[in-house]
């Protein structure tokens, strides 16, 4: 499918592909009450688990990269701090999205759901280019500072709010203010839903194109890149 895409999209337009991280597949498997309990009773099982999960998500990319996918972004809902220990994390999720970063070729991204902030400095070590959160982040600024230059942070419109509902000047007002407030990389906070009005996308496209000639056309990089290492 990724192999089809490139070739009806064209180079002009990026394509990134989604799968789940190791935690999230790890959860299916051992299911998400083992999963959770056993991290505090069984650790070295779940350890266990996770190198193995680690271990394909790493050739998934690969793969999603040699069929022409310009990035691949993994989901990993249930590592997130709404389920997960920060201290839990950094401990048996960070090392296997480590491996990840360094794996193959090719943008690798992260999206954790919920309020992030609490493992954003963590997740800005790991080598991820681009980190997607969700509008449950509500202090942009302060998540700008703990990422700073190691990573470039992606979102964090409401897709199931203001995108679904809003009005399209709503939209483009709330979409600059993420912009001013430090978000690099403007786009849904999570997947769009069912429904959404197509003008709606548009008016967020819109929102970056008039935020990116109001404030970038005369010189410079611009807001619109994935961070590089320095």
């Amino acid at each position: 499918m990724t192999s089809i895409l490139r070739e009806k999209a064209g180079e002009e337009v990026p394509l990134i592909a989604g799968m789940e991280g190791p935690a999230s597949l790890a959860s299916r498997l051992l299911g998400t009450y083992n999963f959770l309990t056993w991290i505090i009773r069984r650790p070295e099982t779940v350890r266990e688990c996770l190198k193995v999960t680690g271990s394909i998500c790493s050739e998934y990319a690969g793969i999603l990269s040699d069929a022409g996918a310009d990035a691949v972004c993994i989901v990993d809902g249930i590592a997130g701090p709404d389920m997960l220990d920060p201290r839990q994390f950094d401990s048996l999720i960070k090392p296997k999205y480590e491996r990840f970063c360094r794996s193959g070729k090719g943008i690798k991204l992260i999206h954790v759901c919920g309020n992030s902030t609490p493992i954003l400095e963590i997740l800005s070590k790991c080598g991820f280019q681009g980190i997607s959160i969700e509008e449950k982040v509500t202090d942009l600024r302060a998540a700008k500072k703990l990422v700073g230059r190691k990573t470039s942070l992606i979102g964090n419109l409401s897709s199931s709010g203001i995108i679904l509902n809003g009005t399209c000047e709503e939209i483009k007002e709330e979409a600059q203010k993420c912009l001013r407030d430090g978000i690099d990389i403007l786009a849904p906070g999570c997947g769009i839903a069912p429904k959404t009005p197509t003008r709606n996308i548009k008016a967020l496209v819109e929102a970056r194109d008039e935020y990116y000639h109001l404030n970038y056309a005369s010189g410079g990089h611009g807001p619109f890149r994935f961070a590089q290492e320095d």
